[in-house]
């Protein structure tokens, strides 16, 4: 699985974070283990603002592919302390924007173990992470 911390409002490091991962989705699916071998999740630190619809939106504008990327919200405190868990800091600021560590990108094996941690927006390497992704399918 290849996970990021973001949220819908980002004016700048999530959406260039997603966009990157579309282009993964759409090298992955070529190859055919987007879906099946290979999951993507991006998970809100705004679920107030990033509603279901807004998810939805934001999915169709970015061409994020729900049969195998999932997006989740949840109770803030709780994304905010998993977050924390996975060594992201994150700090509401007054405008309702959030600041976040820009290592939020993690690549994550079958075993639930962080294999990978990457820098996101346009510091992606995209040829790194796919290589990443097919050298642990190669693992299984």
């Amino acid at each position: 699985m290849l996970m990021e911390f973001m949220f819908t409002s980002c004016p700048d490091i999530c959406p260039a974070t997603t966009y990157n991962m579309v282009l993964l989705q759409d090298e992955l699916k070529k190859q055919g283990s987007f879906g099946e071998s290979v999951q993507f999740a991006a998970i809100t630190f705004d679920p107030n603002t990033d509603t279901t619809e807004v998810f939805a939106d934001y999915a169709e504008k970015m061409e994020i592919d729900q049969a195998g990327w999932k997006l989740l919200r949840g109770d803030e405190t709780y994304i905010h302390e998993k977050a924390k868990e996975y060594g992201i800091g994150i700090q509401r600021l007054e405008d309702n924007q959030f600041v976040h560590t820009v290592t939020s990108l993690m690549l994550i094996d079958g075993k639930q173990q962080i294999r990978k941690v990457y820098r996101m927006g346009e510091e992606m390497d995209n040829s790194v992470i796919l290589k990443d992704i097919n050298t642990l399918l190669k693992e299984k």
